[in-house]
């Protein structure tokens, strides 16, 4: 809004001054100024000014109100990756792998079936088909002849997709041995 001056007068130490406004509607006030402060009565006050008035943007709110915005985002999205993996079938570590490295031996997807290398060795010991995947683990079940006592048509191997402790299951009734911590490659 801009003011212009009509005309003044000066009565007791005060100056009354006759503003027009100039915006949009002309308007008319009577000003009354004492040591350069000025003391505005206006017909027309704005809804924003009377009530609204504690309103003022500060830059402390506003970094408030958007780091909020942001750990409410990061949480809903911790909270809903998850829930998307289990319905897409995906493992938490995303991807499926083809070779495992283990403390005493390794595993490797060559073809339709895995195979068990000792470390570093060029030939396999031992052969197993994928009867089952989960997003969880593959389960192998052992190809491979083993001697007694052993029962080699129940021996089946528990892989852990995303890593941790490989297990062996074997007889009826099944038994369950930790064999192994393995790792993605």
């Amino acid at each position: 809004m801009e003011l212009q001056v009509v005309s003044c007068i000066t009565l007791a130490q005060l100056n009354f001054c006759k503003v027009q406004a100039i915006s949009g509607i002309t308007s008319s006030m009577l000003v009354a100024v004492r040591r350069e402060t000025a003391i505005m009565e206006q017909a027309h006050t704005t809804f924003l000014t009377t009530y609204l008035n504690w309103v003022k943007p500060s830059l402390l709110a506003l970094l408030v109100g958007v780091l909020t915005t942001i750990f409410t985002l990061i949480g809903a999205a911790s909270n809903a990756v998850p829930v998307i993996l289990k319905t897409l079938n995906l493992p938490d570590c995303l991807t499926y792998a083809d070779v495992y490295r283990g403390t005493q031996t390794d595993f490797k997807k060559e073809g339709e079936v895995w195979r068990e290398y000792a470390p570093e060795a060029v030939a396999y010991r031992y052969e197993f088909k994928e009867i089952q995947r989960t997003r969880d683990e593959f389960i192998l079940r052992n190809l491979t002849p083993r001697e007694p006592p052993t029962d080699s048509a129940s021996l089946v191997v528990h892989l852990p997709v995303c890593g941790g402790t490989a297990r062996l299951t074997e007889g009826l009734p099944e038994r369950s041995t930790d064999l192994q911590q393995v790792w993605r490659e």
